[in-house]
């Protein structure tokens, strides 16, 4: 059969240079089975309607991924799991993300889980301490992208301490000024909050120490001695 198929062919090729027409093509070859349409696929193949099922598109898209430790035997406490879970950081103005991970980096210093580095412990249970503004950002990362905790409080610090949340509380320290029925140890409390929450404010203690008494000789109207 294939071999009449061919001579065929040939005899159509012929006819068709004579002709002045374009050749035909050549005949399907009976052991492709793409040219063959009446071909079975082959069992295990995936065919099109396969790929309609939602567990073709399933895959693990959790960004956090430390080195698995070398044991397996190891536990977080549900009691951990639950502490962490009560101080969680939503991503709202009002919250301060470098007192979220101070407040986080303490809990974990008070437990230690059957030999597991306290890296992977930190990255396993960061993902429980954030919460509707905060999680989604954190599902919204690439899938596999972190794997160290340095890494993991980089991005989260990145993303949420802002560029105008640092410029924000660099002016608040820079223009300073005691109110009106704020006492001088309440006005030098939220002196020091403004420089615990901006670190890289870019001031050396000299400039602070005067730009604070020149917000409180204000109240004084330059009587404050």
């Amino acid at each position: 059969m294939a071999d009449e198929a061919a001579r065929a062919h040939a005899a159509e090729v012929a006819r068709a240079q004579e002709e002045g027409r374009d050749p035909p093509p050549p005949p399907p070859n009976p052991q492709d089975p793409a040219g063959d349409v009446n071909a079975q696929p082959q069992a295990g193949a995936p065919t099109i309607g396969d790929y309609d099922s939602a567990d073709a598109f399933f895959m693990d898209r959790n960004p956090i991924h430390p080195p698995l430790p070398a044991r397996n035997d190891y536990e977080i406490k549900p009691q951990i799991i639950a502490l962490v879970r009560q101080n969680q950081f939503n991503g709202l103005p009002a919250e301060h993300p470098l007192d979220h991970i101070e407040n986080f980096e303490e809990i974990c210093s008070t437990t230690r889980s059957n030999g597991v580095s306290a890296d992977y412990l930190k990255c396993k249970l960061f993902s429980f301490s954030l919460g509707d503004k905060a999680s989604r950002w954190l599902k919204s990362l690439p899938a596999h992208s972190i794997t160290t905790w340095d890494e993991y409080k980089a991005a989260f610090i990145n993303h949420f301490y802002t560029k105008q949340r640092s410029i924000s509380v660099r002016n608040k320290i820079s223009n300073f000024r005691q109110a009106n029925n704020e006492s001088f140890y309440e006005a030098l409390d939220r002196f020091k909050e403004y420089i615990r929450d901006c670190p890289n404010h870019g001031f050396n203690e000299g400039n602070l120490w005067n730009i604070f008494y020149r917000g409180i000789d204000h109240k004084y109207n330059g009587n404050f001695h």
